[in-house]
């Protein structure tokens, strides 16, 4: 069974100066509160690669699936090097992150999609709403380090 969140936010910066933290995806642990560090460990762009350390200490790897530089790109996560908490939850998970202009405003959105395991399908909603409740924080940190660059 898949799930997906999405959230959408309008912003007082510049398209470029939005993607530049949008796209910073080795401080992406600044902005979110789950995370403890993120740091790339291969390439750059299209197939960097992405360990991720949460606030226990538990780590994953991310590869990047697409990069569209001052647009878009999108990770999708090892599942197989998941901590068994989320390893039990997802058999799939990716994660997108865009800057576009519409209307005349910067707007920033991610969407996390997953495929859940068998047992995560009756607690499907809930995950769902953890998540838009994270993507809502992570979206409110990001416009607090745009603040001024836009001006």
């Amino acid at each position: 069974m898949s799930m997906m969140a999405e959230r959408t936010r309008a912003v007082q910066a510049h398209a470029a100066a939005a993607w530049s933290v949008v796209s910073d995806m080795a401080g992406y642990a600044d902005h979110a509160e789950g995370l403890a560090e993120t740091t790339i460990t291969a390439g750059s762009g299209l197939g960097a690669i992405r360990r991720c350390v949460d606030t226990s200490g538990a780590d994953w790897q991310e590869t990047c699936v697409l990069w569209d530089p001052g647009s878009r790109f999108a990770v999708e996560v090892d599942v197989g090097s998941y901590p068994l908490k989320f390893r039990t939850l997802f058999s799939a998970f990716r994660g997108t992150w865009w800057v576009e202009e519409q209307e005349g405003e910067t707007v920033v959105g991610i969407r996390f999609e997953a495929d859940l395991r068998r047992l995560a399908a009756t607690m499907r909603r809930q995950i769902e709403q953890k998540i838009a409740h994270d993507l809502d924080d992570i979206l409110e940190s990001y416009e607090r380090a745009m603040a001024g660059m836009g001006d």
